[in-house]
């Protein structure tokens, strides 16, 4: 390498807007007159600077390194957080209510189907009797027109009683008979009728009554429960997605905490490089004692070299150590801005998370404590008409007994309106030619009584089928078995919604408290990166110490008026090869090499950064620490 090419490097100036310049000491530099005087001055405010520079450098450090405690520290909360988050959601606890929630939502299903069956044989039921009721009521009004008969009948028998004037005392006494049977009969099938026609209207009533039940509880059994059961999956699914999520941002973090370990390592350097200023300085101080001690009797070759040698070689290191350090805080940027790009990333989630929760997983619990409340509310209108229906069944069974007594006494009748007509016969044949007449009245009320007794053989039948209706009905809503697992089905559903609700309310606070990690991460790292500001440094570094420490060492050159010894030469070069503080650089890139998965990293190996430095290669600069 050519001496001078070493001392021509380009010099950094600053420029407007902080941007870099390059430019070199290649013009003829200025002879000191006298050399002492100038390079005691020289080397005050190179010392002065390098007394400056290193504690700005450090409490910008210090400000980076407490920064970077409350990131991790927000990074670990944020981590917990998520991992507590997660194995709640994925908790055996969680797990269990949300099947309670499923297996009560089927047994609910399974009580409004079985109540859908009672419905459809009550309907049935009901049914049958109105139409059993129009029956009787036909012949209610049949008995009516047999009334009307028997009454014509009586008046034919009087008649025939007046024309046959003294002999007629027995048939005034049938016909007195008769009148009295229509009588009896009127009045009774008038009760019956009038009971019917009461107990039809209860009876559409209670149709109405179950129709609605019926259409209530298809309502219930299939929209309802169906979206409970949406609201049960939708439930699911979000503990899921959360638990799922949660994991994801544990190992985000886990990423974000490895981006962490590169900016410690590379911070390391900004700390190196105030140490390498701090023994610049005293490396300068030394050679102004020195020089201040052996230039008493006059400029002295050997002096004027120490004072080239030193200058040039700590400009070369504090150079290199600069450009180390732009390109440590460079990756240390990047990965901040990595951290912050995934932390904005995990805040986003955390957020969806946390609406999810708040929104989704209490407005699902609400939606199905809402609609659990309308099936127990139904289910209570449920218990109300069965109770009613019961009512009903027990009025018409009452009317049955009243309508088969009455079914009794019109056969009872029947049978004595069969004797009055034998009687009448018998009547009608010792009146031999002049009873011819009351014959055939005889012979119809005969027919009278055989055409009551049919219907009232009719009347019983229609009684066994609705009373068989009326059993039917009673064995379907007898007893309290479903109104007691329906009630135990409630109970369940409610403690469970109550065990998911904290467990909600519990997940949502967490994820509040991940919300406010994330941001304040956020914040944290904004305030590191404006932390990590080091222009103003290394402009004054580059400005004001090494451009000075090279215009040193070259005025003192020109001043001796030769090159740079080979010896000196071949330090600078080694010096710009390679860094003085080898085994502390060793610790840092072997810790780096360490995170990324590799012994050895390339920039050890390109520079020649495997083995140990010693004061043979640098003289004196090795003494950092």
């Amino acid at each position: 390498m050519n001496p001078d090419a070493t001392f021509r490097k380009a010099v950094p100036e600053i420029s407007p807007g902080n941007s870099w310049k390059t430019g070199s000491f290649s013009d003829p530099p200025q002879r000191f007159s006298p050399p002492t005087a100038q390079w005691h001055a020289s080397l005050d405010r190179l010392i002065e600077e390098l007394e400056r520079l290193p504690a700005l450098t450090e409490s910008r450090f210090l400000k980076v390194g407490a920064k970077l405690q409350s990131l991790s520290a927000c990074l670990r909360e944020i981590e917990d957080n998520a991992a507590t988050a997660g194995n709640i959601m994925s908790s055996e606890e969680t797990r269990a209510a949300i099947r309670e929630l499923e297996e009560t939502a089927s047994r609910l299903e399974r009580f409004f189907l079985e109540t859908d069956r009672t419905s459809a044989r009550a309907f049935s039921s009901l049914g049958g009797i109105l139409e059993e009721f129009g029956s009787i009521l036909r012949l209610m009004e049949n008995f009516k027109g047999h009334v009307s008969n028997l009454r014509m009948l009586k008046m034919l028998t009087n008649l025939e009683s007046a024309r046959h004037r003294g002999g007629g005392a027995g048939f005034r006494n049938v016909a007195t008979d008769i009148g009295n049977l229509a009588q009896n009969v009127d009045g009774k099938s008038t009760a019956i009728i009038s009971r019917i026609k009461c107990l039809r209207s209860e009876m559409t009533k209670a149709v109405a009554m179950v129709a609605g039940l019926d259409s209530s509880q298809k309502l219930l059994g299939h929209k309802v429960l169906g979206t409970i059961r949406q609201n049960i999956a939708v439930l699911a699914g979000m503990h899921e997605n959360c638990a799922g999520t949660a994991h994801d941002i544990s190992q985000r973090s886990a990423a974000i905490f490895r981006d962490v370990g590169n900016v410690v390592v590379s911070l390391q350097f900004q700390d190196i490089t105030r140490q390498q200023m701090e023994h610049a300085r005293e490396a300068l101080v030394g050679v102004r004692t020195h020089l201040a001690n052996g230039m008493e009797n006059g400029p002295d070759e050997a002096i004027t070299r120490k004072v080239e040698k030193t200058c040039a070689l700590q400009s070369a290191q504090l150079a290199h150590s600069a450009d180390e350090l732009l390109v440590a805080v460079t990756r240390i940027e990047t990965s901040l801005h990595d951290i912050s790009r995934q932390a904005a990333s995990s805040a986003a989630t955390v957020k969806g998370l946390f609406l999810q929760a708040d929104e989704v997983g209490h407005a699902s619990l609400d939606d199905i404590a809402s609609r659990l409340a309308s099936i127990m509310t139904a289910f209570e209108e449920n218990v109300a008409i069965t109770s009613k229906l019961a009512g009903v069944m027990l009025t018409v069974t009452d009317a049955m007994a009243e309508i088969s007594a009455f079914a009794e006494d019109i056969d009872y009748l029947g049978s004595e309106i069969r004797l009055i007509a034998l009687n009448a016969i018998i009547k009608a044949a010792q009146a031999g030619k002049n009873g011819s007449g009351f014959s055939v009245i005889a012979e119809t009320v005969k027919r009278q009584s055989e055409e009551i007794c049919g219907q009232t053989a009719t009347i019983t039948d229609t009684i066994n089928t609705i009373s068989q209706h009326v059993a039917d009905m009673t064995a379907g809503t007898a007893g309290d078995t479903g109104k007691a697992e329906a009630a135990q089905c409630g109970e369940h559903l409610t403690a469970t919604i109550t065990r998911l609700g904290e467990i909600t309310d519990a997940l949502t606070d967490l994820l509040a408290r991940t919300d406010h990690a994330a941001d304040s991460l956020t914040a944290t790292i904004d305030e590191a990166l404006a932390a990590l500001d080091n222009r103003e440094t290394m402009a004054t570094l580059r400005r004001e110490v090494i451009s000075r420490l090279d215009r040193l060492a070259l005025n003192e050159r020109a001043e001796r008026r030769s090159p740079i010894s080979p010896g000196t030469a071949s330090s600078l070069e080694d010096a710009t090869r390679r860094y003085t503080m080898v085994s502390e650089r060793e610790v840092h890139l072997s810790f780096e090499a360490s995170l990324t998965g590799r012994r050895e990293t390339e920039a050890m190996r390109g520079n020649g950064l495997t083995g140990r430095a010693t004061a043979d290669h640098f003289e004196n600069n090795v003494e950092f620490f």
